[in-house]
C-alpha cells in the first residue's frame, strides 16, 4: 500500500510507490533538488530502509529502527545533499526514533535539523 508524501516546500503530493526520479521534476521550483538522478538500484534501498524504519519502530524495536534511520538519512544525504526534502525526511524519521528512545535533547536537535531543511528559500 502506498502512503502519500507532502513536499516540505510547497506541500504538493507524491506517493510513496513513485519513483523519487518523479519527485524532483515536480518541485523544479526548488533549485537543487530539481536535477537529481538517483539509480534504480538505490532508490529501492531508500524505500527498503524507510520501511525497516517503520516496521522496527511500530514493533518498539527502536534501536534496529535508530540504525535504519542513521544510514537512510546517510544515504539520502550523500545523494540528495542536505537541503533536500528527501533529505528532511530522513533526519525527522531519524528524529522520531530518536525521540522513542526518549533522547529527547538528540530528537529536538534533528527536529530543528528538519526544519530549517524544509523552510522555503526567503527573497
Amino acid at each position: 500500500m502506498a502512503s502519500t508524501l507532502a513536499c516540505g516546500f510547497c506541500g504538493a503530493e507524491l506517493t510513496s510507490a513513485e519513483p523519487y526520479s518523479r519527485y524532483d521534476p515536480l518541485h523544479a521550483k526548488h533549485g537543487p533538488a530539481a536535477e537529481t538522478y538517483v539509480p534504480p538500484a538505490t532508490e529501492a534501498r531508500i524505500r527498503s530502509l524507510q520501511q525497516q524504519i517503520g516496521k522496527a519502530h511500530a514493533a518498539g524495536k527502536y534501536d534496529e529502527a535508530r540504525l535504519a534511520a542513521a544510514e537512510c538519512r546517510e544515504l539520502a544525504r550523500s545523494l540528495f545533499g542536505p537541503d533536500h526534502p528527501v533529505s528532511a525526511s530522513a533526519v525527522n524519521n531519524l528524529a522520531l526514533v530518536h525521540r522513542s528512545l526518549g533522547e529527547r535533547e538528540r530528537a529536538t536537535a534533528l527536529y530543528r535539523e528538519a526544519l530549517s531543511t524544509r523552510a522555503p528559500p526567503r527573497s
